[in-house]
């Protein structure tokens, strides 16, 4: 477990300090208030991750790497419980499961069948290293271990509550689901998965779950009217930019291809697309067959195993328990996900990101699907052909399996490696852009914004952003609230005869100012376009001098 520990946190110390976009400027910005100056209802999300950071930022250290060291931390823990949870999937408890695997190892070498008995013991080992080494080096992952916002402390907190509820130990994962629902409000959804998988495999505790899940909701209806609020401020935001919506969410029938697509390449737009696409479709080919493999072995293990061995009790109920307990992959993974799929008709709230946290359950399926083909195909053939043709079929199924985790994993170091050492794929250059604009302003001019504030990147970076504002008066920008908010200014300039330049920002003006308002307006006052720069992230610079 070491090393694959070490592999991920050196992956996700490269490149830590590279600029904060948007969202998570809002995050340090927002945090650098106290709680009761936060305006909660101006953002869709619950208040944890704020207090956090509120926290996190009194030590008085903003460089952008030391930010994000909780979420490399948080993204670290998830690999490792997520190796833990992989492990402990054969039983109940450990000296349950070895005194099961125990039997099962002496009665298969008692019948002379070594290949099976050998195979036994290394049957969990080898699903967690896969699992966890393939999520270790997922570009998806990587990105949100390096992201200043919730994600990677929700996918940690959800994999702990898979682990504390498969463990029984139901008051820690009280705690954890609390803390998830006060994290991100797809808490639910995980809320939905595991209360099924309850209902299906540990019936005789149901009643006792149904009371600590109610334990731990609880404290969350406080909360509820702030959620109201919320939901009222993103309706607005809806009704003001009808874009927003595609920008929050993804269409029902893009849905499915743009997940695989964003777990294969992470945050990367390789190119040729190609690339892009046989990478897609390989990932996608290998998860089906690690999930048919499950599938099938559910039908064939017991079956076929105690169709020509006399099996004990304990060496039957290891076989067979293993598979239910793999299930927790496919609720964990397929439930949210097919929840948030559906919900796209009605909210736009599902985009890939957001999903982040069934990215362990992905791996998960692969991991243990794969192990799971070696060993249908030694079940499936052993006493009905010769040992030699046997070894033989043996031999190609562990090859598929590994040419199969070689060719994810290979894919995942690709466009993880396209990530990190390529600066076309990092995060939006506001640090640059506003040392820039900086330069440029001076202590007379002003940067423009296409809405009624300024952007978060701004108020965090620059060394003036009191010269940093919003074009409109209101978010709904109008020729009248353009003219009411920058009148002041040009007028000022006039009056003065001074020279008085004016940057304007770009960044979303698709959704703000679609119409250009803002720029007519400065050429109405006989401002003349002088110079034009592109930031990586944040768009055309523009700027205007008269």
């Amino acid at each position: 477990m070491l090393p694959i520990i070490l592999i991920a946190l050196l992956l996700r110390l490269i490149s830590l300090n590279q600029s904060f976009w948007l969202d998570e400027a809002a995050q340090a910005t927002i945090s650098r208030h106290s709680l009761t100056a936060i305006n909660w209802a101006a953002d869709f999300q619950p208040p944890l991750f704020y207090v956090m950071t509120l926290f996190w930022q009194g030590i008085g250290l903003n460089a952008e790497w030391f930010l994000r060291l909780p979420s490399v931390i948080f993204s670290i823990l998830t690999i490792y419980f997520l190796f833990r949870l992989v492990d402990q999937l054969a039983l109940k408890n450990k000296n349950a499961s070895h005194m099961a695997r125990e039997a099962m190892r002496t009665e298969f070498k008692k019948q002379n069948l070594y290949e099976l008995a050998a195979y036994a013991n290394r049957l969990i080992q080898d699903a967690r290293f896969s699992s966890t080494l393939l999520l270790a080096t997922s570009p998806f992952h990587l990105y949100f271990s390096q992201e200043y916002r919730m994600y990677s402390f929700f996918t940690f907190l959800t994999t702990l509550s898979w682990y504390f509820l498969y463990n029984k130990k139901l008051a820690n994962y009280a705690i954890v689901l609390a803390l998830a629902l006060y994290t991100h409000y797809f808490a639910v959804l995980i809320i939905i998965a595991q209360a099924l998988w309850m209902l299906l495999y540990r019936p005789k505790i149901v009643q006792r779950y149904l009371i600590v899940l109610a334990i731990a909701i609880s404290p969350f209806l406080l909360w509820l009217p702030i959620l109201g609020q919320q939901i009222n401020t993103a309706r607005d935001l809806i009704t003001i930019w009808p874009k927003w919506s595609a920008v929050a969410g993804v269409g029902f029938w893009k849905f499915p291809g743009l997940l695989l697509a964003k777990f294969t390449v992470g945050m990367t737009s390789p190119e040729p697309k190609i690339i892009y696409a046989l990478a897609v479709m390989i990932v996608g080919a290998i998860f089906l067959y690690s999930l048919v493999q499950i599938v099938l072995s559910i039908k064939y293990k017991v079956l076929r195993v105690s169709s020509f061995i006399k099996i004990s009790h304990h060496t039957k109920y290891f076989i067979l328990h293993t598979d239910k307990k793999i299930m927790i992959f496919g609720f964990w993974f397929f439930i949210p996900t097919i929840l948030a799929w559906f919900s796209s008709l009605w909210i736009s709230a599902n985009s890939p990101h957001r999903l982040l946290f069934v990215l362990p359950a992905f791996y998960g399926i692969i991991g243990m699907g794969l192990d799971n083909s070696i060993m249908l195909n030694l079940i499936q053939h052993l006493k009905k052909i010769p040992k030699q043709v046997r070894d033989d079929k043996k031999n190609l199924s562990k090859n598929i399996s590994l040419i199969l985790f070689i060719l994810l994993l290979s894919s995942n170091i690709y466009f993880s490696g396209l990530y990190l050492f390529n600066h076309k794929f990092h995060r939006e250059d506001w640090r640059s852009a506003t040392r820039y604009t900086d330069q440029k302003i001076g202590e007379k001019g002003i940067a423009l914004s296409e809405s009624n504030n300024l952007w978060a990147p701004m108020d965090w970076y620059s060394a003036r952003p009191n010269r940093y504002i919003g074009a409109s008066t209101e978010m709904n920008i109008s020729e009248e609230s353009v003219r009411q908010k920058l009148s002041p200014f040009l007028v000022s300039c006039n009056v003065l005869h001074t020279t008085c330049i004016v940057v304007l920002y770009s960044y979303l003006s698709d959704l703000s100012d679609p119409s250009h308002l803002v720029e007519q307006n400065l050429l109405k006052n006989n401002y003349k376009l002088i110079e034009e720069r592109d930031f990586r992230g944040v768009g055309i610079i523009k700027v205007f001098d008269k």
